[in-house]
């Protein structure tokens, strides 16, 4: 990485983060891998600015419902949390999850923040390689299963076949563990960026866009080993968000409407040119248009119709 990227990302570390004064109220919330860290904090932030309904979508009940019982400690406001189960990694429970929440009357926000950094090759229930699991292939498939009820917001070269590429992320000899993270973050740039152009505003009401709330003080990263979590805490002490500033990052593009479809989002601020050059390329934007086609190719093997059902094709 360059120079120049180094002292944009540190300059972005220093960015104070602005206070959120938006009302939720009467409103639906969902957020994935929100018994912790930034997920909590996000979850716990919509409901202190007026949710009607936060859903907490978390792998473990029992943290869920001790995640719930923090927040309304905190905001003195009792029923408004609820806990549902959600694996990241299992493609049977996304779509349990999306029939479950067919039941809701309406939802305003979908707030995608579970992830995972791991750093052994192990697979998923469903076969492909966990990081990209929980973090790519399986976060684009909420907005086909259970977005498009109402109003709502969703928070991921040349010649290339995009079979290939994905087909290579599920291969061990191929994982890189330091890099593989950096590799689903930027899929999923892509896939958003691609599917804003798909959804029509305007019959959808669907907005979609991506986040990067920087480096924050969270549980991310707690599978490292001993080395690696201690070089990690100490970059942490000197540069990282605290945690409700990166919650707050998250949180603020969900405020701003149909101004922020497809846009990236940081430091509380859409900004095309925090995008890397490759990305707004031309040969960035047929690689993009190449692994988007690839990816719902992969929707429509496990659910037929689902992504003709979700862009109203």
């Amino acid at each position: 990485m360059s120079l120049a990227y180094h002292r944009h990302w540190l300059a972005s570390q220093r960015t104070p983060v602005p206070e959120i004064r938006h009302s939720f109220a009467g409103q639906t919330v969902i957020v994935t891998g929100s018994n912790a860290g930034l997920g909590f904090a996000s979850a716990k932030h919509y409901v202190t600015l007026g949710a009607s309904k936060v859903i907490l979508a978390v792998r473990s009940i029992d943290r869920g419902n001790a995640a719930k019982a923090r927040i309304e400690d905190a905001t003195g406001r009792a029923g408004v949390v609820e806990v549902w189960t959600l694996d990241m990694s299992s493609y049977a429970s996304i779509k349990d999850f999306a029939e479950k929440a067919k039941t809701l009357d309406r939802v305003d926000v979908l707030l995608e923040n579970a992830g995972v950094m791991s750093f052994d090759w192990n697979l998923a229930v469903d076969g492909s390689e966990t990081t990209m699991a929980v973090n790519e292939a399986q976060h684009h498939t909420r907005p086909n299963h259970c977005v498009l009820r109402s109003p709502s917001f969703y928070q991921s070269r040349r010649g290339i076949k995009s079979g290939d590429v994905l087909a290579s992320l599920d291969e061990e000899k191929k994982f890189n563990a330091f890099s593989r993270y950096s590799v689903t973050k930027l899929l999923e740039l892509f896939y958003v960026r691609e599917l804003a152009k798909d959804l029509d505003i305007n019959t959808q009401g669907v907005v979609v866009n991506i986040a990067n709330p920087g480096m924050c003080y969270s549980d991310f990263g707690r599978d490292m080993g001993f080395v690696a979590r201690s070089f990690l805490a100490t970059v942490r002490w000197f540069i990282a968000r605290a945690t409700p500033d990166g919650a707050r990052t998250l949180v603020w593009p969900s405020t701003a409407g149909v101004a922020g479809h497809g846009k990236y989002s940081l430091d509380c601020e859409f900004s095309e040119r925090a995008v890397s050059r490759f990305v707004r390329s031309e040969d960035g934007a047929k690689l993009q248009k190449t692994l988007y086609d690839g990816i719902n190719t992969r929707l429509e093997k496990a659910r037929p119709g689902i992504v003709k059902a979700a862009l109203g094709a």
